[in-house]
């Protein structure tokens, strides 16, 4: 059980991966590049890009969902409990719930395609907290595999530089949305 649930975990955060990579591609592309005047949100379909992350995503959670619990069924097997509220656990469901979440979210509408592209990015950092994070910052628990062993600044930085980057280009997306309806409104006689 210990293989399977490990390759299938490491295959849910490669997928992830691939979504977290599209989700940039569409941010630097159509809102950074281009001030995303390239396509309207408004329209019922979607930028060919968002719908191979959504996809992706989709694939990504199926896996993760499967590796979670096939580590349940190898906990109930070698230590007698299937979950035992281990800081790797907690997070690996944190991470499924955030990635229901982002895919409810687009399937009731409360997400768009720059909404999608920039929770794949910060799903992203989720997954890398869950798989880092915990098993060599936190360093507690039964998933630990080393006490500070390296890296931690620069995962760091690298979350830090992800988030900078969300918010420049929220303000950009919203920059562009402002002069195109700015654009769109007709001037008084």
């Amino acid at each position: 059980w210990l293989i399977v649930h490990v390759l299938t975990i490491v295959a849910s955060y490669g997928v992830l991966a691939v979504a977290a990579v599209l989700g940039h591609v569409y941010l630097v592309k159509h809102v950074l590049l281009t001030g995303h005047r390239a396509r309207a949100e408004g329209g019922k379909l979607s930028h060919p890009i968002i719908a191979q992350a959504y996809r992706t995503i989709q694939v990504g959670l199926l896996l993760l969902t499967a590796g979670t619990i096939l580590g349940g069924v190898w906990a109930a097997d070698s230590w007698g409990r299937f979950w035992g509220w281990d800081p790797k656990e907690t997070w690996a469901l944190i991470s499924i719930v955030v990635y229901f979440a982002v895919l409810h979210a687009r399937y009731v509408g409360w997400l768009r395609d720059f909404g999608l592209a920039a929770a794949a990015v910060l799903g992203f950092v989720v997954i890398v907290w869950t798989f880092y994070g915990v098993n060599y910052v936190m360093a507690t628990g039964l998933h630990s595999y080393g006490f500070g062993s390296g890296g931690e600044v620069w995962v760091g930085l690298w979350a830090i530089a992800e988030i900078v980057f969300l918010i420049v280009c929220r303000w950009r997306y919203a920059a562009s949305q402002r002069a195109t309806r700015a654009s769109a409104t007709p001037l008084p006689a």
